[in-house]
């Protein structure tokens, strides 16, 4: 019997251990309570856009959410799961990052989200290969020592309308009245 208590309370010990796995997952973003209340399909794959449902009589800690996602939604994108690292969310393509994904003061853990400053755009870190776009022929941009694109724009001062440097051909519409035209 002692011998029986011990296994019990090693399992449990080790049950305590370690980061949200899949059971925990499912209990708070893919709820067994909201699925059934809500009769939510999961179907959809993972890369759809998607949306977290609550239902006030599921309870929990945090509040328990279900989608029609066939794995898990988070910042509006089914996923396979949590992430740990930006190359994680390659899947999704190099304008996502490791997030943590909070909603009303929770945090869910980490999952991709689409970058606030996109890789390879000047200011912003260097493609994976360690390189920049440049917007246009006018731009110089390349990636720094510190892994961040630097750069400027050659288009001669006002003379750029919108995303267009302005001049020789490029003298119509918005262009119209710039120095250079």
């Amino acid at each position: 019997m002692t011998r029986l208590l011990l296994v019990l309370a090693a399992g449990l010990v080790l049950c305590g251990c370690g980061g949200a796995g899949q059971g925990e997952l499912d209990r708070i973003l893919q709820n067994d309570c909201v699925h059934g209340q809500l009769n939510l399909p999961r179907t959809l794959d993972d890369g759809s856009s998607c949306d977290n449902f609550s239902y006030s009589d599921c309870r929990g800690d945090p509040f328990p959410s279900a989608s029609e996602c066939i794995n898990y939604c988070a910042f509006d994108i089914c996923q396979p799961g949590p992430c740990a690292a930006d190359s994680d969310c390659a899947w999704l393509g190099v304008d996502f990052d490791c997030q943590h994904y909070i909603v009303s003061n929770d945090d869910y853990g980490q999952w991709c989200d689409e970058s606030k400053c996109p890789k390879g755009t000047p200011g912003c870190p260097c493609l994976p290969d360690g390189s920049c776009y440049e917007p246009d022929e006018w731009w110089h941009v390349s990636c720094s020592g510190e892994n961040v694109c630097e750069g400027g724009d050659g288009c001669p001062y006002g003379c750029r309308a919108g995303s267009v440097c302005c001049g020789g051909a490029l003298c119509s519409g918005n262009c119209v009245g710039t120095p250079c035209c």
